[in-house]
Formats: structure tokens, sequence, C-alpha cells
């Protein structure tokens, strides 16, 4: 599966992220970076949410919750539910990234190396995330 790397614009667009652990607030920190409209809704949160300037929803996940929504990342510790997730934000014709599998995603979020006023971002086939991250490291010392 190819995805084509392109710069988005995200001000205004309401993004909802489904689940509250790491890789969620990972996801949230990169939004709010390009100044995403950002809901987090979970049924728990990692320490790390506490002081996070966007809203968050302590409950469980019902469809009703993606109505008004532009962007959905289904990134909970449930395979099936993140499925569902995908498979209901299609149906509404919201994108989705459903975060622990590229197949069932409409995009992807990348790494990013900032470096003066250029822009890197860096992905992988899912196979092997690992290795963006010793990439990232290298061209990060490399600039």
């Amino acid at each position: 599966m190819f995805y084509l790397p392109i710069g988005f614009r995200f001000n205004n667009k309401k993004v909802l992220i489904i689940g509250g652990g790491m890789i969620a607030y990972r996801k949230a920190e990169l939004l709010k970076k390009a100044d995403a409209e950002i809901t987090v809704l979970a049924r728990n949160f990692i320490e790390q949410w506490n002081g996070f300037a966007v809203p968050t929803v302590q409950k469980e996940f019902c469809e009703t919750d993606l109505e008004g929504f532009d962007f959905v990342i289904a990134a909970t510790d449930d395979r099936a539910l993140n499925k569902k997730i995908g498979a209901l934000c299609r149906a509404r014709g919201i994108y989705v990234n459903v975060a622990d599998t590229k197949y069932e995603s409409d995009f992807v979020t990348m790494a990013l190396i900032e470096y003066k006023e250029i822009v890197l971002s860096l992905f992988s086939d899912a196979k092997n995330p690992k290795l963006v991250s010793e990439v990232k490291k290298y061209l990060e010392a490399a600039l």
C-alpha cells in the first residue's frame, strides 16, 4: 500500500482521537502543531495528558461520538474497537487513521524533522516503526 506524503493544513479541522495512551498522545502532539481542533476520548488517560491543552472526555466510545468530526484517529489498545471505528468512519465519509494498521487507514501520521525552514517527514510501511526512529535520530544528528 502506497501513501503519498503531502502537506495538509489542519487548522479549523475537527479531529477526534480515540484512545488515551502514548500513541494517541504522540499523534495529538503532532496535530496540535498543525493547529487542528482536537478532542480526545478514552476510558483512561496516561499521565502525559495532564496539562495538555486539548479537551478530553473520559468515557466509552459510542458511534454518535463521531458526529461533527472531519478526521478520526483510532488509537485504542483494542484491535476490534479500532477496526470498528475505522469501518464506521469510512461509512460516514470521515477520514480515519487506524493506528495499529495502515491497511484500514485513509491517512498516516509521520515523524517530523524540522531544520530551519525545512520540514522532513518520515514514515514506514508499518513493519518496522523502530527503523523510522533510528533514521530520524541519524538525520537530526547530521543536520
